[in-house]
C-alpha cells in the first residue's frame, strides 16, 4: 500500500498576482463580477499581509469560476494565504 505525501510549494505574490490579472480578464456578468474584479484589482497593489488580507475577499465572490484554470488557481490562492509571513 502506498501513501501519496502531500507537498506543498510557495506561492509567491508573482503568482498571486497573476491570478488577479487573468481574474481581472473573466467575462462580466451583471452582480457578479464586478465585485471579484474590484477586490483583484485591489489586490494588484498590495503587497504582504495586505495582499494576504485580500485573497480572502477575492476567493469568496469566485463561486461561479469552473474549470481546470480556476480550481488550480483558486488552490494557489488558498495556499498563499495560509503560508507564514516572510
Amino acid at each position: 500500500m502506498t501513501h501519496k505525501i502531500k507537498t506543498t510549494s510557495i506561492v509567491t505574490e508573482e503568482e498571486v498576482k497573476t491570478i488577479l490579472s487573468t481574474i481581472m480578464k473573466i467575462p462580466s456578468k451583471p452582480g457578479y463580477n464586478s465585485y471579484v474584479q474590484a477586490y483583484a484589482e485591489a489586490g494588484l497593489s498590495m503587497y504582504g499581509t495586505m495582499l494576504k488580507a485580500q485573497i480572502p475577499y477575492v476567493l469568496s465572490n469566485l463561486q461561479y469560476w469552473k474549470g481546470s484554470t480556476a480550481r488550480e488557481s483558486k488552490a494557489k490562492l488558498k495556499e498563499f494565504i495560509k503560508q507564514p509571513d516572510r
